[in-house]
C-alpha cells in the first residue's frame, strides 16, 4: 500500500503510520476517561470514552521509535498540538539543549507586547528536559511526550545536583514514567551518542514493564528525509556495521545524493555554493579536535586537517558576535562558518550535509573500527568500557550522515578510510559549465531528488 500524507486538523502533515501513530494514542486516552480524566481524540467517539477501561489502574505507556527523518518530532508536536486544542495540557521532554531551547524561543516569539514574561513562564513549563521530574508528584501531568528518548540518562544525577537530593540508582525513565499519567517515548536505537545514554526501546520497555505498566511498541517506518530513502539509511546504518549486514557499495536511488569530496576545502566550496542559493548547508565532523573557549570575542580555528582550519560552533555557555549561539547553528545562516559537532546536530536537519570522518573512526579489513584515542571527545574520559566508546562513536556518525534531507558529501581524514569511501560510494564532486558561465561544484552521481528540486529549483 502506498504511504500517505494526512493533514491533521490544519496541523502538520504526517505520513499514514504517524498519523496512525497520533490518532492511537488519542484513542487510548477516551477509552480509559476514568483513570486519565480524557475525552479528547482525532475521531472523537463518546461511547469509547465512557466505556469501562481496559487496563483499570494500570499505566500504559507508548514507545515510538524510529530512525532519522521518520516524523518522530513530528509526531510529538502533532500529539502535544492536538491536545492543546481540547484544552488538555501535554508536556513536551528533551535531553537535547538546541531542541527544547529551539521550542522555547519558537513560543516566546508568539509573545504580544506586554505577554512577554508569562510567555516564557509558559514555555518553561511546557518545553522541559529529562531531568526536571525528579521532585515531580506522581501521575500530575496528564501526558508527558518524551522527544529523543534515546538521550535518557542511566539517572538525574549530574554534578550540579544537591548532595542531599542525589540518588545515582534511581533510573531517569523511572521518575519520568511515574510523573505522568501517560508517558510516551519517541527514539531511535541508534543514536544514543553519550556513554549515561541507554533509551533503547528494549531498555525503557522492560523498565515500565517491570513498574507494571502495559507497554505498546510502534515503528514508524516512513521517512521525511535524505529525500525520503529508506535504502539510504540502511545503507548507513550497514556502513557502520550497526546491523548484522556487511558495508556495500551504494546504488543510487533517484531519492538521495551521496559524493565524496577530494578536500575539506571543496567540500566547503559546494557548501557554501548551495547556502548562497539559499539552501540550507553544513559542515559537521567527528569529536576528533579540541574544542576551545572563545577567545575573547573570536572562535579559535580548531579544526584543522592540512592547511585548512575552521571553529566548532559555539559552546552552549558562551555566545559570540558574529556567531549564532549553539542551539541556533543549525538554523541561522551564520552556521555556515562553523563545522557543527553531533551534540549540536543531533535532532535537526539541513538540505546539504557535509560530514568529516575523523581519525577515530577508520575502515580496516573491511568494516569501519573506533580509534578511541584519536577521539576528543571528554564524555569518554576515565574508566568506560571500549564496548561502550565504541558504541557512542558509531552512533555519532550515524546521526551526522543522516542529517541531509538533499544530499550528504563525506570527507575523510585518513587515506586509506577515504580510498575505501571512493570504492562504496561511486558519486564525486566535479565542475561543470553553465551557459559560457564560470564552472560550477555539482554532485555527480544521482539525480536531486525531486523534493529539492521543487523547493530550490
Amino acid at each position: 500500500m502506498a504511504r500517505q500524507r494526512s493533514v491533521v486538523g490544519g496541523g502538520l502533515t504526517l505520513l499514514d503510520e504517524q498519523y496512525v501513530a497520533v490518532d492511537r494514542i488519542t484513542r487510548h486516552l477516551e477509552k480509559t476517561a476514568h483513570f486519565t480524566g480524557f475525552d479528547v481524540g482525532l475521531f472523537y467517539e463518546a461511547a469509547a470514552a465512557h466505556s469501562p477501561a481496559p487496563y483499570p489502574g494500570a499505566k500504559r505507556v507508548y514507545i515510538l521509535r524510529g530512525g532519522p527523518g521518520s516524523g518522530k518530532s513530528a509526531v510529538a508536536l502533532e500529539l502535544q498540538r492536538a491536545l492543546g486544542l481540547k484544552g488538555r495540557e501535554a508536556v513536551l521532554a528533551s535531553g537535547s539543549h538546541a531542541y527544547t531551547e529551539t521550542l522555547r524561543e519558537i513560543m516566546l516569539s508568539t509573545a504580544r507586547r506586554g505577554q512577554t514574561a508569562d510567555k516564557r513562564r509558559a514555555a518553561v513549563k511546557l518545553y522541559r528536559y529529562f531531568n526536571s521530574f525528579s521532585e515531580t508528584p506522581p501521575d500530575s501531568i496528564d501526558v508527558l511526550i518524551c522527544d529523543e528518548a534515546h538521550r535518557m540518562r542511566r539517572t538525574s544525577t549530574y554534578r550540579w545536583t544537591p548532595k542531599e537530593l542525589r540518588d545515582d540508582d534511581r533510573p531517569q525513565a523511572t521518575e519520568v514514567i511515574k510523573a505522568a499519567k501517560v508517558p510516551i517515548f519517541l527514539l531511535d536505537d541508534h543514536q544514543s551518542i553519550r556513554p549515561d545514554e541507554v533509551g533503547t526501546a528494549t531498555y525503557l520497555k522492560e523498565l515500565a514493564e517491570d513498574m507494571g505498566c502495559a507497554v505498546e511498541v510502534t515503528d514508524l517506518e516512513g521517512t521525511f528525509r535524505a529525500g525520503g530513502s529508506k535504502r539510504y539509511q540502511r545503507w548507513v546504518q550497514q556502513l557502520l556495521g550497526l546491523d548484522a549486514s556487511d558495508p556495500v557499495a551504494w546504488r543510487p536511488d533517484g531519492k538521495m545524493t551521496l559524493a565524496v569530496a577530494d578536500s575539506p576545502e571543496q567540500m566547503e566550496q559546494f557548501i557554501r555554493e548551495r547556502h548562497a542559493k539559499r539552501a540550507t548547508a553544513r559542515i559537521t565532523a567527528g569529536f576528533c579536535w579540541p574544542w576551545s573557549n572563545p577567545d575573547g570575542e573570536q572562535l579559535v580555528d580548531d579544526v584543522h586537517i592540512g592547511d585548512w582550519r575552521r571553529p566548532w560552533n559555539v559552546k552552549p555557555e558562551h555566545s559570540v558576535p558574529d556567531a549564532p549561539r549553539s542551539d541556533l547553528w543549525s538554523t541561522d545562516r551564520r552556521g555556515v562558518d562553523q563545522v557543527g559537532c553531533v551534540y549540536t546536530a543531533q535532532t535537526f536537519e539541513y538540505d546539504w550535509n557535509g560530514v568529516i570522518i575523523g581519525p577515530d573512526l577508520l575502515f580496516r579489513d573491511g568494516k569501519f573500527k573506533v580509534e578511541r584515542s584519536a577521539s576528543c571527545d571528554p564524555a569518554f574520559r576515565g574508566p568506560i568500557d571500549d564496548a561502550i566508546v565504541t558504541r557512542c562513536i558509531l552512533n555519532a556518525y550515524h546521526v551526522l550522515l543522516t542529517r541531509g534531507v538533499a544530499g550528504t558529501l563525506v570527507y575523510a581524514v585518513d587515506p586509506a578510510t577515504h580510498n575505501e569511501l571512493r570504492r562504496l560510494i561511486p558519486g564525486a564532486i566535479g565542475m561543470q559549465h553553465y551557459d559560457g558561465a564560470q564552472p560550477k561544484l555539482t554532485a555527480e552521481g544521482s539525480q536531486l531528488p525531486p523534493a529539492y528540486r521543487r523547493r530550490h529549483g
